[in-house]
């Protein structure tokens, strides 16, 4: 009888370690999924924000030509560049909301640039 008890509490400190470690490996899996996901979510954030500093640029090219020449033909980068600055805040404002003070980095940068306009 001794030893049917001794496997019996042998198998249960085995089940348990194999639960404890199961759950151990899930909230592992979990973090690095999270991770993973934020990673994306950067990325894809950073691709906006190049997108913000190349239509800002077309912009700043757009008035140098026409301020350069007269010729209005020249401000079709200012004007593509302004929209695209529309757009592209706000899919930074949709696609990055879960990133920490982006909304006020974002607000930040958009108000100079109504700054520079003006």
């Amino acid at each position: 009888m001794l030893l049917r008890r001794r496997l019996l509490l042998l198998f249960v400190v085995v089940v348990l370690g194999v639960a404890v470690l199961g759950g151990v490996a899930r909230a592992l899996i979990r973090a690095r999924d999270d991770a993973a996901a934020h990673g994306r979510t950067v990325r894809v954030a950073r691709e906006h924000v190049e997108r913000l500093r190349a239509a800002y640029s077309d912009q700043e090219t757009g008035e140098r030509g026409f301020v350069i020449s007269g010729a209005e033909a020249l401000l079709a980068p200012y004007n593509d560049g302004r929209r695209e600055v529309n757009r592209v805040v706000r899919l930074l404002r949709a696609d990055s909301s879960d990133i920490e003070g982006i909304d006020a980095a974002l607000d930040r940068v958009v108000a100079a640039g109504e700054r520079w306009r003006t």
